[in-house]
């Protein structure tokens, strides 16, 4: 058989926001059309950088600090996005605590959702913490 079937477990996933979930309740801004974010994924440029673009690209909702917790996903590709989709519920509690991640120190995603920090000449890795 070409394709294996999935365990019924595989298919009991749904992930969950690292922000609460009550976010997602909420409507979107009136006349809100998801621009094209620019996608980081963590191999190149840096995630400050990244960070000015995706708020940039929210135009004149970008002051919308829950708009940027749950569009900041969709900016996200390879380890970046995996690193964001493992984090705990309530692991990011603000924009604020998101975007102040990546100003502490460079850190990896250990695969539970926890960050690790690395040694210098480690390969890279999602700077967010």
């Amino acid at each position: 058989m070409i394709n294996e079937l999935k365990s019924s477990e595989d298919w009991k996933y749904l992930p969950q926001p690292p922000y609460r979930s009550s976010l997602l309740q909420q409507p979107y801004p009136k006349g809100y059309e998801a621009p094209s974010f620019v996608l980081f994924d963590e191999r190149k440029g840096s995630p400050k950088e990244h960070v000015n673009c995706f708020i940039d690209a929210l135009g004149p909702h970008a002051g919308d600090y829950n708009l940027r917790l749950i569009e900041f996903l969709k900016s996200l590709t390879d380890c970046a996005y995996t690193w964001y989709t493992t984090l705990a519920l309530g692991f990011i509690r603000s924009w604020e605590n998101l975007a102040s991640r990546e100003d502490e120190h460079v850190c990896q995603a250990n695969g539970t959702g926890d960050l690790e920090e690395r040694e210098e000449g480690d390969a890279p890795s999602v700077s967010y913490r």
